[in-house]
């Protein structure tokens, strides 16, 4: 089943509505702003595990994550109160509280890689990169500003006294 609507033409997939994408037409730009970002600490980004703690069950497993703990930082996790020794070797039993099977205390691992913020670099200006379709170019800050003003003053004039 396709939708028409007098411009690009929609079809719906397995439930899904596929919207098609191309790309630019020659003279046309698209604009994009990059920002390096590094690694934040817990505390810089107000992490609420942090700053409250968290307990709760993750796969059916309970976990407690203690507030004041970096996410990621299991140093200070209680060892495993009956662990499970298989082939001489000891394995967390996924039972007691505050550990769980297959890692030392909680899911904080996936909430530590999502701690970032923009790195700083006083040297550096941020960077602007201008493409159409068959180039693309990093521009500074200046000329992104020019363009810019130069695009928006044609499109005042054109809307006043037309082409």
């Amino acid at each position: 089943m396709s939708v028409n609507t007098g411009g690009p033409k929609y079809e719906w997939r397995d439930g899904y509505l596929v919207v098609p994408y191309s790309r630019p037409i020659p003279g046309m730009q698209s604009a994009r702003y990059s920002q390096p970002m590094r690694a934040a600490t817990c505390a810089e980004v107000k992490c609420s595990w942090y700053l409250e703690g968290k307990t709760g069950d993750d796969d059916g497993k309970p976990f407690v994550h203690p507030h004041g703990v970096e996410c990621g930082n299991f140093s200070g996790c209680q060892p495993c109160a009956s662990p499970i020794e298989e082939n001489g070797q000891k394995t967390l039993c996924g039972v007691c509280i505050p550990c769980k099977r297959g890692t030392s205390n909680c899911p904080c691992l996936t909430r530590k890689v999502q701690h970032k913020t923009p790195l700083r670099l006083i040297s550096v200006p941020p960077k602007f990169r201008i493409a159409d379709s068959e180039h693309s170019s990093v521009v500074p800050v200046e000329e992104w500003i020019d363009r810019l003003a130069e695009g928006l003053d044609m499109r005042e004039r054109i809307k006043t006294r037309g082409l």
